[in-house]
């Protein structure tokens, strides 16, 4: 439908909800905040809402069209989840919006497929527990441990996947779930040690692998994204989902860390770990990241890019750390803006966002899993950790920032065009296109009278 064409108010009224449930759908499966918005705004454009002004709050949103004789269509959604990611929900609503915008699907068609995507389930418990039990094997295989200590890690993931599925269904708050998952997993690798599977030192580094597995990246990466283009309601909002994600995992672990600190147990002369041949730890990356892609829903499609982006990140990193001699926080930092340029250029050809493709690249080769041991195995035996549990947060930090830098070198030259077809009447000139700077600004002058709220 040409952008121009005059609507009745039941037909704006229609198509003004279905950008806002478009938009709260694609936040709903995992992407930023940004990307769904930038996406949603070219979906109302080709259906005859040009001057739609896409307001972030947060955990809300609303979409306002400015109708006629200074009145506007009003309509306020809030999602239904903002730590979750659905890669395959993702993909079938952006592949929704991009035949909306290309002319191939009337707005009509496309709200029944919308609202029966959005109806359908995520992906299965049992996919999710899998995909993550594998991924705690590459990981603890990358930290340093034997083999059979990593499976223990597996097996143990398996578990608190479990307690969280229980938790949720009774709908238990989220801190409270980190927290009992982070015990739980202690007191698996511990029933380890105590049948003579692990020792000591080896059941304390692998309990660190199910801890970090706990911290939702996915939120925090988008959390930077969304910040780095000027949405920081919608920073803020997930700031706080990784805070309380965060905060149990570390209620779990103190209570966990100060018991076993009180048993005095005799610490090793090294606590180094044992580290991997190049070969073997590029091989684990990759795994680690095709494991990631299906514990969050993708399919076949997804299992290339994550694969490769996966090997680029590893190598990358292993270079700079091995081959340049660079510190492990600094290669890592350095590691992540590649990864973000990569899956830039990707995510172009690709119905998966960046921030997802990036995702997988840094579950793959970039968790800093050996530095959370470090702080781990030192304070159970009686040292500080707190030096490697801040190198841990300012890697994390750093791999979220330097995925964000990467993508915005990439999208820095995308044209950013002025819609003012609307000026005049109801709110001001929408920014739009799809570059990294603010495309959208909230409504100036009199907003005019809603004519649903």
């Amino acid at each position: 439908m040409a952008s121009d064409e005059t609507l009745d108010a039941d037909t704006s009224h229609r198509r003004v909800g279905l950008v806002l449930s478009l938009a709260l759908g694609l936040i709903e499966s995992g992407y930023p905040t940004s990307d769904a918005l930038v996406l949603a705004h070219r979906c109302a454009r080709s259906i005859g809402l040009a001057g739609t002004v896409i307001i972030d709050q947060g955990r809300a949103l609303v979409v306002e069209f400015p109708f006629r004789d200074g009145q506007s269509v009003v309509r306020v959604g809030e999602m239904a989840s903002l730590g979750g990611i659905d890669c395959r929900r993702m993909k079938r609503i952006g592949d929704l919006a991009e035949q909306v915008i290309a002319g191939r699907l009337p707005a009509d068609a496309m709200a029944q497929r919308l609202a029966d995507i959005r109806r359908q389930p995520g992906p299965r418990p049992w996919v999710i527990t899998a995909g993550m039990a594998v991924l705690a094997f590459a990981i603890a295989l990358q930290v340093g441990v034997n083999v059979t200590a990593s499976v223990v890690a597996a097996i143990v993931q398996v578990v608190v996947s479990v307690l969280g599925f229980l938790a949720a269904r009774f709908g238990v708050r989220t801190i409270f779930v980190r927290a009992a998952q982070a015990i739980v997993a202690a007191c698996g690798v511990a029933l380890a040690h105590v049948i003579g599977v692990l020792s000591w030192f080896e059941a304390v580094a692998c309990v660190g692998v199910p801890w970090m597995l706990l911290i939702p990246l996915p939120v925090l990466v988008s959390m930077v994204v969304d910040a780095v283009n000027d949405l920081y309601i919608a920073a803020v909002a997930r700031a706080f989902v990784v805070v309380i994600a965060t905060g149990g995992v570390a209620l779990g672990a103190y209570a966990v860390v100060d018991v076993g600190s009180r048993l005095e147990l005799t610490a090793p002369g090294d606590l180094s770990l044992p580290t991997l041949p190049l070969t073997l730890a590029l091989l684990f990356s990759v795994i680690g990241a095709v494991a990631n892609a299906l514990a969050n829903g993708g399919e076949a499609d997804l299992l290339i890019p994550a694969a490769v982006l996966g090997l680029v990140t590893a190598v990358v990193n292993q270079s700079l750390v091995r081959g340049a001699g660079i510190g492990s926080t600094a290669a890592t930092v350095c590691a992540s803006i590649v990864l973000g340029v990569v899956s830039a250029l990707w995510a172009k050809h690709s119905p998966y966002p960046s921030a997802v493709l990036s995702l997988m690249g840094i579950t793959g080769a970039l968790i800093p899993g050996l530095t959370v041991y470090l702080g781990i195995v030192r304070t159970v035996f009686g040292q500080s950790g707190t030096g490697a549990y801040v190198t841990a947060l300012v890697t994390g930090a750093g791999i979220a920032v330097g995925v964000a830098l990467g993508g915005l070198v990439v999208n820095a030259r995308r044209p950013v065009a002025v819609d003012t077809t609307q000026e005049g009447s109801g709110p001001g000139p929408t920014v739009t296109g799809t570059g990294t700077r603010r495309w959208w600004r909230r409504p100036s002058g009199r907003p005019g009278r809603p004519t649903d709220r």
